[in-house]
């Protein structure tokens, strides 16, 4: 099998918007998007975050991406992993950690010293970067409100 990992570009955008809304229409997260939103959802990610972008090419055909931006705190540059998605065939084979080392080597090298990242407790992506000594932050509560 061929693997590659190579930056994302415009016209992986649509293959990309199919995972995320593949991955999101199940449980956890039961989403329900309405035509077009998860397009537009990458379209507009990759517009700020193209320089932090990835895909995971394998056999020619993408499985799976990850989107990041770089911010800064008091103690400088942060990534923050906006989105890590797989086609669900290929979870579980290692790619996933394959694609977040490549993008932590990448912020690396750039004098990025820390990461953040956002996930629904109890899913499989949590158990994946708990596993991947990611650790939850204790005092912080990500908050919603429906309008």
């Amino acid at each position: 099998m061929k693997e590659k990992i190579r930056n994302m570009q415009e016209s992986d955008l649509f293959r990309c918007a199919e995972l995320l809304e593949e991955a999101y229409n199940k449980e956890p997260y039961n989403e329900k998007f309405i035509p077009n939103s998860a397009l537009k959802y990458i379209k507009n990610k990759f517009k700020r975050c193209k320089d932090c972008s990835f895909i995971f090419v394998l056999n020619n055909e993408i499985i799976g991406f990850i989107i990041a931006s770089l911010s800064y705190w008091a103690d400088g540059p942060q990534a923050i992993m906006e989105e890590i998605v797989f086609d669900e065939k290929f979870r579980g084979k290692g790619y996933a950690k394959k694609i977040t080392e490549y993008l932590e080597k990448y912020f690396k090298e750039k004098g990025v010293q820390s990461g953040m990242l956002w996930v629904k407790r109890n899913s499989a992506a949590h158990k994946f970067h708990l596993k991947n000594n990611y650790q939850e932050a204790n005092d912080l509560v990500i908050m919603f409100k429906d309008f």
